[in-house]
């Protein structure tokens, strides 16, 4: 059962993508859009019953454009963001009370920077989408280091990091497809999945078994993925040897495209999906799905 544990109203207008911190789940960034054009602020929710609600911590000093999504640092960089939009991505210190710009890249073309995803298992690493591909970089310098190629017929609009298997990063895209890479091996992904009828707006390994992933379409279906082999895949000197039988189970639940996607931190069976109409669903992973990959 879900149940709602605050209403805020939110002052800076419509609200374009919600960023909560994994260290301090008090701290949240907003995307927003409205006569200002957009921008990013980070609020604080503050703590326990008697919490203020709403207060705004900072706001981004961001450069014309659109902005598309904030993306926090993994444990162990500190209180540290990266924002992402058509002016290009910007790695912002949080530590000191007030944003300061601790490195900074300028988008080749638009439409920018659609979505990034910092990697867990090498904080340095953080991929950034490109209408050319899949671009990896240093985030202390944003410099390039690697482009991973040969994937989606389009940019990607969704980028995650497996926390179960390293160097494991999953991608989504306008061209119906999701792919798995190895970061290691940048010339093809090592499985590329048809997945839906639409786009793809979101795709989410599981936090502890990497071959199940869901996806989240504007075709306003969730789907559950189990690909065979991946694990094997991604062993030294390894081919691409991951298979996909289809959908291990599909959720019809929404009227309207799928936006997000998200598995439980407590629970590796529970995961919930946003759709564009406000729904928020809970789903819990099917038995057989669940005892296809315990045995």
């Amino acid at each position: 059962e879900l149940a709602c544990r605050g209403v805020w109203p939110h002052p800076r207008g419509e609200v374009r993508h919600v960023a909560p911190s994994a260290l301090r789940p008090q701290l949240v960034f907003t995307v927003h859009n409205n006569r200002e054009g957009f921008g990013a602020t980070l609020w604080d929710l503050g703590e326990g019953e008697g919490a203020p609600g709403l207060q705004e911590r900072c706001r981004l000093p961001l450069e014309r454009g659109r902005v598309t999504e904030v993306v926090w640092a993994p444990d162990g960089l500190g209180e540290k963001a990266a924002s992402l939009g058509e002016a290009g991505a910007a790695v912002w210190d949080l530590g000191g009370g007030r944003p300061v710009k601790a490195a900074a890249c300028s988008a080749a073309e638009a439409p920018g920077h659609l979505a990034g995803a910092w990697d867990p298992h090498t904080p340095t690493t953080l991929a950034l989408s490109t209408p050319a591909g899949i671009a990896l970089h240093d985030n202390r310098s944003l410099e390039q280091v690697a482009e991973l190629s040969g994937g989606h017929a389009t940019w990607a609009r969704g980028l995650e990091y497996s926390r179960a298997l390293p160097h494991a990063l999953v991608s989504c895209g306008d061209d119906c497809c999701f792919c798995v890479w190895d970061t290691r091996k940048v010339s093809r992904p090592v499985v590329r999945v048809q997945a839906h009828s639409h786009w793809l707006w979101a795709a989410n390994p599981n936090p502890s078994h990497p071959g199940l992933i869901v996806t989240g379409s504007s075709d306003t279906l969730v789907c559950l993925w189990s690909l065979r082999g991946l694990r094997d895949a991604f062993k030294a000197g390894g081919e691409p040897a991951a298979t996909c039988e289809g959908p291990a189970a599909t959720f019809d639940h929404h009227e309207d495209s799928v936006y997000a996607v998200a598995w439980s931190r407590s629970n590796p069976w529970l995961l919930a999906s946003l759709s564009g109409d406000g729904r928020v669903i809970c789903h819990r992973v099917p038995d057989a799905c669940r005892y296809g990959l315990l045995l």
